[in-house]
């Protein structure tokens, strides 16, 4: 969820990632936001991928456009757009959908021993829980909707979350840092 604004009241951008295991659960690997300039976002973009070997897409609504051009050609990273608008509300495969995913425990959440989340995860728990439709979409929470339709439209799709020639890629117990 890319930001343009780096002052203050501005929103934040924010690079989520998640993986989809063999049985369809979704497990958070990382987030990070910030009200970040856009050479930092581009950094952000590259260090995702070279850590995690991710698809990236990116919200290109308006000016965010402009990030996700450099990021394609000046990055060369494996890029994909995502536009935002009434898909946002889509009763199926809108926000409101990871209520659904949460609701049958398809997210794995990382947390410490105590079972504390990192801030930045806490951050994005409490967006999801206070979400209300028709209001700003934390950034976050817009972040992983943007993840997860990435994962869908790239074939990660219901019945079908993991991809015959992706299954073996990562070992499952290798992606913790």
């Amino acid at each position: 969820d890319l930001s343009i604004a780096s002052g203050k009241g501005g929103d934040l951008a924010c690079v989520f990632t998640m993986t989809v295991l063999p049985d369809g659960t979704r497990r958070l690997l990382d987030i990070r936001s910030g009200r970040w300039t856009g050479p930092k976002i581009l950094k952000e973009l590259v260090d995702v991928h070279q850590r995690y070997g991710s698809l990236i897409m990116v919200e290109s609504n308006a000016a965010q456009d402009y990030l996700a051009q450099f990021a394609g050609e000046i990055a060369a990273l494996p890029l994909k757009k995502h536009y935002t608008g009434a898909n946002k509300r889509d009763w199926q495969w809108g926000i409101e959908s990871l209520g659904t995913e949460f609701e049958q425990a398809k997210w794995i959440i990382p947390c410490d021993i105590n079972l504390v989340p990192s801030p930045e995860v806490a951050s994005w728990i409490q967006e999801a829980t206070t979400y209300v439709p028709n209001e700003h979409t934390g950034d976050r929470l817009m972040a992983s909707w943007i993840a997860r339709e990435c994962a869908r439209k790239s074939g990660y799709g219901q019945g079908n979350w993991a991809l015959e020639k992706d299954v073996n890629f990562f070992d499952v117990d290798t992606l913790t840092r």
